[in-house]
């Protein structure tokens, strides 16, 4: 990304428009159990490469999350995988509350009245940002990303209309790109009818050619 800004955008940090940026922590590290259900407990696997929560295998109980209230999640909070996989992005939704997480996964939390929530989502998912979580890798077994690396990825901010605008193009580009597959998909089933068709109707004249020449003779 050129570093030459539009005149109303301005350079800064994820830490400089985040509120907090913290991790969690392994609740059997405290004495503390791994229940059937409950409060759900995330882990970077249980965040897809759009962004969305699901699969929850893991809880915990209301005890357990009120200890590890340093990492309770909140609605819009950002996850950024820090551990292990580095760079995967979620945000967090309404239906995935009450949700604890672990030290694996960043949690990026704003007030969101100077950045849209979306666009910093988008932004750490592009290659300007995942180039710099790839730059603050360290560990030689199990890679990791610290929360002050996080912290000073650097980052262009427009005024939040231009915000809400790059996010609505983004996303009218992913329903086209979404609407695309789905066509392609569309085409590919319809092909393979059509070579189904076309192998039946060879296999069949086959046939029939091989009863012919046996009445012949």
């Amino acid at each position: 990304m050129s570093e030459i800004l539009p005149n109303n955008w301005i350079k800064t940090t994820v830490g400089e428009v985040s509120n907090r940026i913290t991790k969690g922590s392994t609740p059997t590290s405290y004495g503390f159990s791994y229940k059937k259900d409950g409060i759900k407990f995330i882990k970077t696997e249980n965040v897809d490469q759009n962004g969305n929560i699901h699969n929850i295998k893991t809880y915990i109980d209301e005890e357990t999350n009120k200890f590890l209230k340093r990492s309770i999640l909140k609605k819009n909070d950002i996850l950024f995988s820090i551990a292990g996989t580095i760079g995967r992005v979620g945000i967090v939704k309404e239906n995935d509350l009450p949700a604890n997480t672990n030290q694996a996964l960043a949690i990026i939390r704003s007030s969101w009245d100077l950045i849209d929530v979306r666009y910093l989502f988008y932004l750490l998912r592009s290659n300007y940002a995942q180039r710099q979580a790839s730059g603050s890798i360290v560990g030689v077994g199990r890679a990791n990303v610290s929360l002050t690396n996080i912290s000073d990825f650097k980052i262009p901010l427009p005024p939040l209309p231009e915000q809400h605008h790059i996010v609505a193009k983004i996303e009218e580009l992913f329903t086209r790109l979404d609407a695309g597959i789905d066509a392609l998909k569309q085409v590919q089933a319809q092909l393979q009818r059509n070579r189904q068709s076309v192998l039946i109707a060879a296999v069949e004249d086959l046939i029939i050619e091989e009863r012919r020449e046996q009445n012949n003779d």
